[in-house]
């Protein structure tokens, strides 16, 4: 089993037109994808928001 880092928010979408672009969750990933063969997760509901990182 493999362990993982769980970061849960409340999901508060920005009150701006604009689209994020997503940078830092990019970085992460393709961070990840040097160093292993797993990936992140990213889950977006209409209540939370949410990242699972495995632990290195």
């Amino acid at each position: 089993m493999h362990k993982t880092l769980l970061v849960r928010n409340n999901f508060q979408p920005k009150q701006t037109l604009e689209e994020s672009t997503r940078v830092g969750l990019k970085n992460i990933q393709s961070r990840y994808a040097a160093l292993t063969n797993r990936k992140i997760q990213i889950i977006q509901d209409e209540q939370h928001f949410t990242v699972e990182l495995p632990l290195l």
